[in-house]
């Protein structure tokens, strides 16, 4: 009996050493958003309901398949994570295609078989949209801290005939030394704006910039120059070692309807009297967002300028 008590346990021990096929999900979750100016990666794992106690896990029994124009690029493979200079975070682990870069003006479609399904997403990459920095100057700030800031106005032209979407961001940097050329990105303070054209205000963490964002569309001035007055918080004063990234990022209309249909159900979610907010998708048999943004950047370093 003794003898016959141990093979059984041998035989557990052996089983659960053996790597187990991964389980089948009924809703794959499926998410990127690209651009020429970050490394193409597509996360994808389970869908959770409201009511499950199990966490997001990356699936990673699929081969999606990536193509630019409608024609084949190639199959994705697994990446680890990995840090990238000059990122705010780490990039997680990921579906990415060695050695390619996405461009402006394309189409993508990524396609894929998951449990006797067809899954799909496509989306177009805008033209980024450049800016000037002008009126550049300290100011103090109204708010919850009242520090001293930086007021400075963002010039851009908007593109005719076509709705365009935007959002803008940035990435404060602090460096070691006056020399110190590479920094590292942090998120210091806030933006503000009176803006009519702000949509909503949200925080993201993310590998482009991790802190505030701005998001709106062209629909107060389409097809015109126009000019945003921003006002930042970073409590620093010129000839400091601490430098100030800003991002306009051109949005594809998919990568608009998601981000505001995620901030519109965050805010009724609070409201008890408020209509239920469907978070938007375009995975076709699927949940999440594919969707293309490029962007335009300009870097104010502290160290050389007086204001």
């Amino acid at each position: 009996m003794l003898k016959q008590y141990i093979k059984l346990i041998g035989f557990l021990f052996l089983f659960s050493c053996v790597e187990t096929e991964e389980p089948k999900i009924d809703n794959l979750v499926i998410n990127s958003f690209f651009s020429p100016s970050t490394d193409f990666t597509v996360q994808s794992s389970n869908s959770v309901s409201m009511f499950d106690t199990v966490t997001y896990k990356q699936v990673k029994a699929i081969k999606p398949k990536l193509y630019e124009d409608d024609k084949l690029l190639g199959e994705l493979s697994i990446k680890s994570a990995y840090s990238k200079p000059g990122f705010a975070s780490e990039i997680p682990e990921s579906y990415s295609l060695a050695g390619f870069t996405p461009k402006q003006g394309r189409k993508y479609k990524l396609e894929l078989d998951y449990n006797g399904k067809k899954i799909t997403a496509e989306d177009v990459i805008p033209e980024a949209v450049d800016f000037e920095i002008s009126n550049m100057r300290y100011t103090q700030l109204t708010g919850e801290y009242n520090d001293d800031g930086l007021e400075l106005s963002l010039d851009f032209e908007d593109k005719k005939d076509e709705d365009n979407f935007y959002i803008i961001a940035f990435n404060s940097v602090e460096y070691t030394d006056k020399d110190d050329k590479q920094g590292w990105a942090q998120a210091l303070g806030w933006m503000q704006t009176d803006d009519p054209s702000i949509e909503y205000s949200y925080y993201q963490v993310g590998n482009l910039s991790t802190g505030q964002r701005y998001i709106f569309s062209d629909k107060y001035f389409d097809g015109e120059k126009y000019t945003m007055k921003i006002r930042y918080s970073n409590a620093v004063k010129a000839g400091e070692n601490f430098g100030l990234t800003i991002y306009l990022m051109s949005i594809s209309k998919n990568y608009y309807k998601f981000i505001v249909s995620y901030l519109r159900q965050k805010q009724n979610n609070e409201d008890y009297y408020a209509e239920p907010t469907q978070v938007f998708n375009n995975i076709e048999n699927g949940f999440g967002v594919f969707a293309g943004f490029s962007m335009s950047k300009k870097h104010i370093d502290f160290r050389n300028i007086k204001i």
